[in-house]
């Protein structure tokens, strides 16, 4: 499947917009219904998973000691529908380090979902159970191999990842190789930070533009939304 991404590169441009879709799901909140293995193996065939939500926002906030930061956090939700999808259960958080100083990762919280019978079990997966790579040329990634996945498994992921590498603001994969349902991106940009917004591939995107309040009293700044959305029902 061609990729669709957002990539965000200093530059003489700025986009500014809000966001007004509901996520497709609360994170923490499941029902059995929502692990319907049948109904997402009859509406995506032979697909080995589907990602049914991957939701990312970033920020600029300001700390008196270090200067502006940018602050990313993503929520992410997947269903495995057969065999095949079970390497869907290893999952990665890439941060980057120069000179001693690190991104930071926090808040991390993740849950393996799996039915017996009608009933929904859960099992939590905390930050200090991943493991760092060292990926080279100043990237590392905390890696978790998560427990009690198997067909019909609903995984889901939330963190937060602060950097004062303003340079190293993240792209965005709205596609994969498996299908997406829901993805969106909302990046909040003070007036003074110039980024070039570049969208690489063929599907068409929400975007709504919109000044908010600023970090700093006194500088304007905007945000920029970006959403693809295949909800179940349509």
């Amino acid at each position: 499947m061609k990729t669709l991404l957002l990539l965000l590169i200093a530059s003489t441009f700025l986009l500014t917009s809000p966001l007004n879709a509901e996520p497709p799901f609360e994170f923490g909140e499941i029902s059995s219904s929502d692990m319907d293995l049948e109904y997402f193996r009859d509406k995506y065939p032979g697909e080995p998973a589907v990602i049914i939500g991957n939701i990312g926002e970033c920020r600029f906030d300001y700390d008196n000691n270090r200067g502006f930061q940018f602050v990313i956090r993503r929520q992410y939700r997947i269903i495995i529908l057969n065999e095949a999808g079970l390497d869907y259960g290893n999952f990665s958080i890439p941060y980057y380090n120069s000179r001693g100083v690190f991104e930071n990762i926090r808040r991390f919280r993740a849950n393996v979902f799996n039915l017996d019978g009608d009933e929904v079990n859960r099992t939590r997966i905390r930050q200090r159970e991943g493991f760092t790579n060292d990926r080279g040329n100043n990237w590392h990634e905390l890696t978790f191999a998560f427990p009690e996945v198997r067909v019909g498994s609903v995984i889901e992921v939330r963190y937060e990842l602060v950097s004062d590498f303003l340079f190293q603001l993240r792209s965005w994969q709205f596609q994969h190789e498996i299908p997406v349902i829901h993805s969106e991106y909302q990046i909040n940009l003070p007036s003074f930070f110039v980024y070039y917004a570049s969208l690489r591939g063929f599907i068409d995107l929400d975007i709504i533009l919109n000044k908010s309040q600023p970090v700093i009293p006194g500088r304007s700044e905007g945000e920029i939304a970006l959403l693809m959305d295949r909800l179940m029902d349509k």
